[in-house]
């Protein structure tokens, strides 16, 4: 599968809500997984994301597994 970035609106939020580290470190997510996420406050900034994504094709396993 084709690494895609999972892009989250408001960025004070979500790094309020969530910590990453603490999912990576209880094996929820993957280390290798949370360069992933990505923070955006506005829609031109989502779209310049994903209109210059590159994570460089598909991955040959699945990390943690």
């Amino acid at each position: 599968m084709e690494r895609v970035p999972f892009v989250l609106f408001g960025k004070a939020f979500w790094e309020n809500i969530i910590n990453w580290d603490a999912l990576s470190d209880a094996g929820t997510i993957s280390a290798d997984d949370l360069d992933l996420f990505r923070f955006v406050d506005s829609a031109a900034e989502a779209i310049d994301l994903i209109d210059n994504w590159d994570q460089g094709g598909k991955r040959d396993a699945i990390p943690g597994r």
